[in-house]
């Protein structure tokens, strides 16, 4: 009888992971994301790899089957298991609170069923900076802890470090370190902030640009992912970084395919970065080794191919940038009649009026050249906004609140650089003609003023727009260029835009004698106001998103 208490009571020890209160061990538990495959078959055989790796945790979404489950029982792994609660504001999570309940309801009863169930995430990159969060979290410890008998962790998962307010009301917070040059610095911060709980680390990986560049020499390729994991993996796992965390998780097994938009984790990032271990296909990248190696502590160094750097891309913003500007030295050297307006515009107000108005020197050829100058110009100035905004994780955050069509076609925009800068050039072009035939229209019945006056009146006070791209190639040139950067070039496009606006209608009234109601009316039905009019009141129901968003960009 003795005997049989005996194994009953080693086999309970073999089965079942250790208590809560062995989640403050002194060893971080060592884990990876995963995102389930199709197919029973194919996630049983991901599990059993990763048990044979070392593998101890597994974290993944909470639509896992029943059958995982029991595999993940019997290898003895530890499940964290994700709510499909991703990216909300402050509010928007109070919102969801009775959903997020009934989520909380089953993860309890298949921690009841399961020994293998660990962990509960409560929310993913929310805004946890903001104190209305932590009633939401608390209500959900609170639900979890009396559906579990407390044998269950509960967590959350986030980018706030020195902000982050609801620590204290789940048992643990896992911070995300994805594409951080200083992972360690960034943990360490988290301590730094006294009267705080351990924490974990929800997510450490570097993307992978593409699997045709290899070598260490190629900036993104799977080497430089395989050696950032060498330095900084057996750091987090041991006791030399001055931080031990709970657990360690790697982001992640294996990548997401493009175009699945029912995968998990797509929300986290709209762009589908490839972060796996191994490719889409199952193919095992460098990096495979390297935390295959850490976790058994069989390898502390690795060997890869220093490769050849990747052939330098023609700086085509540059090119383009240079291309407008000689088309406008072009037309100064070959126009007469443009040489000689020029200094009547910025020397001579009064005389270069009375020419347009009078029609001597209407020039409406140089004045279509002009007009796809600006657009080129635009265009470009757009292109270098959206390539330095969407390395931001700010770009990626407000992504993910837009449907996936939407998702997608901004996703196609930008990495097709030469089709955003042409359609954004048509709509700007588009945008000024429109505006030129209504003050026309408008003005029509107090002088004879043509249409091809009016376009002098339109393209030529916004010429500041070209510094403004010049701005913006030495932005394009920049890799490493910051938020700041692109908000200031921003908000120049948008002060010469308003300055061109003013100064057209001041020029209009003076040639044309329109009346104040006409030029308010001119004003107001602009279509650069109309359509910031409608994207105002489109945001206004996003409140709550735009407090996060400012969050984001202002706590750390």
């Amino acid at each position: 009888m003795v005997r049989l208490l005996f194994c009953a009571a080693m086999l309970t020890v073999w089965v079942l992971p250790p208590p809560p209160a062995a989640f403050g061990q002194s060893d971080p538990l060592k884990g990876v994301v995963w995102s389930v495959p199709d197919g029973v078959a194919a996630a049983e055989a991901d599990l059993r790899t990763m048990s044979a790796m070392g593998v101890e945790a597994v974290r993944t979404d909470l639509s896992i089957s029943e059958r995982i489950l029991a595999t993940a029982d019997s290898l003895g792994l530890q499940l964290y298991l994700d709510l499909p609660i991703t990216g909300l504001a402050a509010q928007r999570l109070l919102d969801t609170l009775g959903y997020a309940l009934a989520l909380v309801d089953t993860a309890a009863a298949r921690a009841r069923a399961h020994a293998s169930v660990r962990g509960v995430g409560l929310a993913r990159r929310s805004d946890t900076s903001d104190p209305g969060s932590c009633a939401y979290f608390e209500a959900l410890t609170e639900r979890l802890r009396t559906g579990t008998s407390g044998r269950v962790i509960s967590y959350y998962t986030g980018r706030f470090v020195g902000d982050d307010a609801c620590s204290h009301v789940v048992d643990v917070v896992l911070v995300e370190l994805m594409d951080v040059d200083d992972p360690i610095g960034r943990l360490q911060g988290w301590t730094s902030v006294e009267g705080r709980p351990r924490p974990g680390v929800g997510a450490l990986g570097w993307w992978v640009r593409s699997d045709s560049l290899r070598g260490l020499r190629v900036p993104d390729s799977p080497e430089r992912q395989a050696r950032y994991f060498e330095r900084y993996l057996p750091m987090l796992l041991g006791d030399t970084s001055g931080v031990t965390p709970h657990v360690v998780f790697v982001y992640r097994w294996r990548d997401v395919r493009r175009g699945n938009v029912g995968a998990a984790y797509d929300l986290d990032d709209p762009f589908v970065r490839r972060y796996g271990l191994h490719a889409a296909d199952g193919t095992p990248r460098p990096a495979l080794d390297v935390v295959e190696g850490t976790f058994e502590r069989r390898h502390a160094m690795f060997a890869f191919d220093t490769g050849v750097p990747p052939p330098s891309s023609p700086p085509w913003t540059t090119l383009l940038g240079w291309g407008v500007l000689s088309a406008l030295g072009i037309i100064y050297a070959l126009s007469p009649r443009f040489r000689h307006m020029v200094p009547r515009y910025f020397q001579a107000r009064f005389f270069f009026r009375e020419a347009v108005r009078e029609g001597r020197d209407v020039l409406l050829g140089v004045s279509m050249v002009l007009l796809a100058c600006l657009g080129t110009a635009g265009g470009l100035t757009a292109f270098a906004l959206a390539d330095t905004v969407r390395k931001f994780t700010l770009f990626s955050l407000g992504l993910s609140w837009l449907s996936a069509g939407v998702q997608s076609a901004i996703v196609t925009l930008l990495a097709r650089p030469l089709i955003l800068v042409v359609l954004v050039g048509c709509v700007y072009v588009a945008g000024l003609l429109m505006w030129t035939v209504l003050l026309s229209l408008l003005s029509s019945r107090y002088h004879g003023v043509t249409p091809s006056q009016v376009l002098m009146l339109v393209v030529w006070p916004r010429w500041p727009i070209f510094l403004v791209m010049i701005g913006a190639m030495v932005v394009a040139a920049t890799p490493k260029a910051g938020l700041g950067v692109a908000i200031g070039l921003a908000a120049a496009w948008i002060l010469v835009e308003l300055a061109a606006l003013l100064q057209t209608l001041v020029d209009m009234s003076a040639v044309s004698r329109i009346s104040l109601t006409i030029t308010a009316a001119a004003l107001i039905l602009h279509p650069f106001v109309l359509l910031a009019a409608v994207l105002v009141a489109f945001t206004m129901g996003f409140q709550p998103e735009l407090e996060y968003l400012w969050h984001a960009a202002t706590r750390r």
